[in-house]
């Protein structure tokens, strides 16, 4: 599983550090944790097509900026869609690393 894809090389190194404090006991929810990250070129495609309704937005995560994205979006005349593609694996990237240290903060 190519997790340097998921996360940035500073988040993959944090990661690294709490699944090496985590016990063999919990292998099976790490592996859980981290199939379930997003892959980042799959949401820059969707955004790329399906980002004036907001779908990228609630993919990783932001739900309330989804909606308005989906509601008023059309307002900015495409700029938002723009600057959303522009940021699309950076922002997948954050979500992967805060949902994978909510998972693992759990674990330990």
């Amino acid at each position: 599983m190519a997790l340097n894809e998921k996360l940035d090389p500073q988040g993959l190194m944090i990661v690294k550090n709490s699944i090496s404090q985590i016990d063999d006991s919990n292998y099976d929810a790490v592996l859980a944790a981290i199939s379930g990250l997003q892959n980042p070129t799959t949401v820059l495609i969707m955004s790329i097509f399906f980002g004036p309704f907001g779908v990228d937005r609630f993919m990783t995560g932001r739900i309330v900026s989804g909606i308005f994205k989906l509601l008023i979006g059309w307002l900015t005349l495409g700029i938002w869609w723009l600057v959303d593609i522009v940021k699309a694996k950076s922002a997948t990237r954050s979500y992967n690393l805060a949902k994978l240290q909510a998972s693992l903060a759990m674990l330990s």
